[in-house]
């Protein structure tokens, strides 16, 4: 037989569910249908972030460095960063040793919110340390430092 609810006739034999116009949209009204991160279950939304991503669009008044999110993490987390102006950033991590473990190098990025991806496949669970050094424009100094923790 035909499984009905009041709502929707599972056998779709009401005409008013058939389409002649292919509709690709997709809804996160039913979390049935949606994974953790908003999306439709089972599609490949892009997720591998290569570089600093920037948001020029909210210039923040002073330098600041985020927690990373998520924190423990595993395999990547994302580190952000607020610049008030233009300027060279260094983001590094380091092991609990104190060993640098990687480092992105002198970057000129303009003043706006930042966010990167660190990806640490590579590297065996415990506490890293990020660090961030941005000089700007005018010659003011910033230097932060957080922890994060990496669990497989």
């Amino acid at each position: 037989g035909m499984i009905t609810t009041t709502e929707v006739d599972m056998d779709r034999r009401d005409a008013s569910y058939w389409l002649n116009d292919l509709d690709a949209s997709y809804t996160t009204d039913n979390a049935a249908f949606v994974g953790t991160d908003g999306k439709p279950v089972g599609a490949d939304w892009g997720s591998v972030i290569t570089g600093v991503k920037s948001d020029i669009s909210v210039i923040p008044v002073n330098y600041s460095l985020d927690n990373n999110y998520p924190n423990p993490f595993n395999p990547s987390t994302t580190i952000r960063f607020g610049l008030p102006e233009q300027s060279k950033v260094t983001l590094s991590v380091f092991n609990i040793l104190g060993q640098k473990v990687f480092e992105l190098n002198e970057q000129n990025l303009s003043a706006g919110s930042h966010s990167f991806n660190f990806d640490a496949s590579s590297l065996s669970s415990g506490i890293y340390i990020y660090n961030i050094n941005a000089i700007g424009v005018d010659g003011k100094n910033f230097v932060s430092t957080k922890k994060m923790t990496l669990l497989k």
